[in-house]
Order: structure tokens, then sequence, then C-alpha cells
């Protein structure tokens, strides 16, 4: 496959430098620049009158700006068809063994949200609103035994859900003088 790729680069590369040269070639040779012709009237007064050179030749500057736009565009294809396979080796090492997990949220009202996020072993915090991520806190590992602590052992449930976590952050935001 890559040398397919390889011999279809190489045939539009050249075809574009032919293209480059015969556009060259078909351009007209510029003369030996010749100096103004100065005229002497009648009354004495000295008149110029410049030569204004050729216009531009607009086909091959169109072309030239075609061949050189598809050139650019060959060479970021190209560029990204070599380098997928170092992308993809950097994409896996970044989220090897990595879950992310929305252990709980609650609704705090006005579009907010919190959300209990486990990554790894690692439990956060986050805040969000209409705009945004506010704040993002991880969490001690001896969270869960911290929390467990400030409620009564009656009130705690055994393993913490969506709502068991609304519930239980409610009733530590009661205990401390709090409200959500």
């Amino acid at each position: 496959m890559r040398s397919c790729f390889q011999v279809m680069f190489a045939a539009m590369l050249a075809a574009m430098l032919i293209s480059v040269g015969s556009v060259r070639a078909a351009e007209p040779a510029s003369e030996t620049p010749q100096l103004p012709t100065v005229s002497k009237s009648d009354a004495g007064d000295l008149t110029y009158a410049p030569q204004w050179p050729e216009p531009p030749n607009t086909g091959a500057m169109l072309m030239r700006l075609g061949f050189g736009t598809a050139f650019v565009l060959v060479l970021c294809v190209g560029s990204l068809w070599f380098g997928k396979p170092w992308l993809m080796k950097l994409q896996t090492k970044s989220l090897a063994g990595q879950t992310l997990q929305i252990e709980g949220s609650v609704t705090l009202g006005g579009r907010a949200v919190l959300y209990l996020v486990k990554v790894g072993d690692t439990q956060l915090v986050a805040g969000t609103d209409a705009t945004g991520l506010k704040s993002l806190i991880a969490l001690p590992p001896s969270f869960r035994e911290a929390l467990d602590e400030q409620l009564p052992m009656e009130d705690a449930p055994p393993a913490i859900t969506a709502s068991s976590f609304e519930t239980r952050l409610r009733s530590a935001s009661s205990l401390q003088g709090g409200s959500l």
C-alpha cells in the first residue's frame, strides 16, 4: 500500500515540475529594457512617455496557483498518512488501562451539576454549570472513611450509587450547616 502511495506521490511531483517548467517556457522572454522616450515639442517643454510593461499572463498565474495548492495539499495528506502509525502509538499509550467512570451526580439547580468521577484509583469531584467545568478536586483515598465518620451508621448505605451519593452528600451538608 505504501509503495503504491509513494509511486503516486512521485508521479504527481514530476507532473507538477514539468507543468511549471512548461508554464515558464510559455511566458514571453523579457526583452532588454528600453529607455523611456523623451520628445521635445515646439515650445521647448520636455515630455515623458513611459512604456508600460505587458500585463502578466493570468492563465499562467492561475495554473501556478492551482498546482501550488495541490502540491501543499498532497504534502499535508502524505505527512498525515505516514505519521498515522506514530500518532496511533501516542494515543494508545496515553489511555493505557485508565477508565473514566461517573460514580454519581447531583443536580444543584440552574443547570449546575456536581459529579463524582473515578479515574483508576483516584476519585474526583467535578463541578459544572451552563458554561462548562468550574472546578475539579481530587479526593484523598480515605474520603469514604471520612464521610462515614460524619454520617450515622444506620444512614450509611453499603455501596455508593448515584442516588446514595446524592443523599449522603445532602446529609453531610446538613450536618455541617450548609445547604445544597
